[in-house]
């Protein structure tokens, strides 16, 4: 499969990058790069967040970087889109802020 970063997803990447101090930075991106790689052969590794159960593109979520970080991401055809990055216990209120969850 190919792997395609949205947008959304490098201005996530590229403010983990400038939040942290520079050699650090540089390790936590090369980690999450390097996971994100396992979805080119096994984009099923991850679950279905169950935050995005009722939207229309099943979105499934990837936590890398030693726990610290959730990827979003979603595959259509022969394509995984990393949709975006977030705070790994932080994601829900992120997604409230954004008004992306649908009410009950």
């Amino acid at each position: 499969m190919k792997i395609i970063f949205t947008k959304t997803a490098l201005g996530d990447l590229d403010s983990i990058y400038h939040f942290r101090e520079q050699p650090t930075a540089k390790r936590l991106v090369k980690s999450i790069l390097k996971e994100i790689k396992i979805l080119e052969k096994h984009p099923e590794a991850a679950p279905v967040d169950e935050l995005f159960i009722d939207q229309i593109k099943i979105i499934c979520s990837l936590v890398v970087a030693k726990g610290l970080y959730k990827i979003l991401y979603f595959t259509e055809k022969e394509t995984v889109y990393i949709s975006g990055y977030g705070i790994a216990d932080k994601i829900r209120l992120l997604m409230l802020e954004k008004n992306i969850m649908r009410d009950n």
